[in-house]
């Protein structure tokens, strides 16, 4: 898998690096409880400690995600004050800062999806908002984040290795449903359950 699908993080990150004098009043102005009560926005769930933050999820149903698999949701428009508010904060505060969890919607990349996305880069065209996938994509999971981009992606910045993330509901309810039948081969979507069965936290 190349290091980045989307070539998002790589594009962001120079963004960033341009942005810190401005990072400490952002941060404030954009995620006021994270920094100002934590303990309140650490006591809405499960806690997933990180290196310089801590998700705020609920067990069972979250994924780490690395940076190589998450893709922005499609026409999402980043306020990049928000963003590298968030990719600069451990430069500026002295505790783990909490989020609230951001919500993925994890895809599997089959033969039959990466030849169609193949075909549309070949056309000029954005399959998933524009990531530039190749064969080594072939089985690879993907993870398209459906909302609290600046949260995922700012913490990516930031330098983590990876970060906790939500599954949808529906997407939740799909493996549900595959282990209540008793996981059958042959069940739609197979693979993608398999690795949340081997995955979810």
């Amino acid at each position: 898998m190349k290091s980045n699908p989307s070539q998002f993080v790589s594009i962001a990150d120079a963004i960033c690096d341009e942005k810190i004098p401005d990072t400490f009043v952002s941060l404030e102005e954009y995620y006021p409880q994270s920094v100002q009560d934590p303990k309140e926005i650490e006591s809405e769930g499960d806690l997933y400690p990180l290196r310089n933050f801590i998700v705020v999820g609920t067990k069972g149903k979250m994924l780490r995600v690395y940076a190589e698999q998450a893709i922005p949701i499609e026409g999402n428009i980043f306020d990049w004050d928000k963003l590298c508010a968030v990719a600069n904060s451990p430069c500026y505060y002295d505790f783990k800062i909490p989020f609230i969890s951001s919500l993925i919607d994890p895809f599997y990349m089959s033969l039959n999806t990466l030849e169609e996305a193949l075909e549309y880069q070949a056309d000029g065209g954005c399959y998933i908002e524009c990531a530039e996938f190749d064969e080594d994509d072939e089985d690879e999971v993907f993870i398209q984040v459906r909302d609290g981009n600046h949260r995922l992606f700012g913490m990516l910045l930031s330098g983590e290795p990876y970060v906790y993330a939500h599954i949808t509901t529906n997407r939740y309810q799909e493996y549900q449903e595959w282990v209540s039948v008793g996981k059958p081969e042959d069940y739609p979507n197979h693979d993608l359950l398999v690795y949340l069965d081997e995955n979810l936290l």
